[in-house]
């Protein structure tokens, strides 16, 4: 089983900022969708769960689709042949 802090790292790892998921998003139009998919994350499990305590019924449905997440960037960020 995948842990939260290992969640955490292997997406800070994939995209260790905005700027540069956002020049993503402009280069592959394939990864628009991660974009929305990260901020919504990161805004209610990074933000709300793990900072402020906030977390809910909602937080573990999250940290489950996090993992699908990581693995559509991953394929994503994957190198492709010529």
């Amino acid at each position: 089983m995948t842990t939260t802090a290992a969640i955490r790292d292997r997406v800070a790892l994939l995209f260790a900022d905005a700027r540069q998921m956002q020049a993503q998003a402009s280069r592959r139009p394939a990864t628009r969708s991660l974009q929305g998919r990260y901020y919504s994350r990161h805004s209610q499990l990074h933000g709300a769960c793990f900072y402020d305590g906030r977390c809910n019924e909602e937080t573990e449905r999250r940290i489950r689709e996090t993992a699908d997440y990581i693995n559509d960037a991953e394929f994503l960020a994957a190198p492709r042949g010529p």
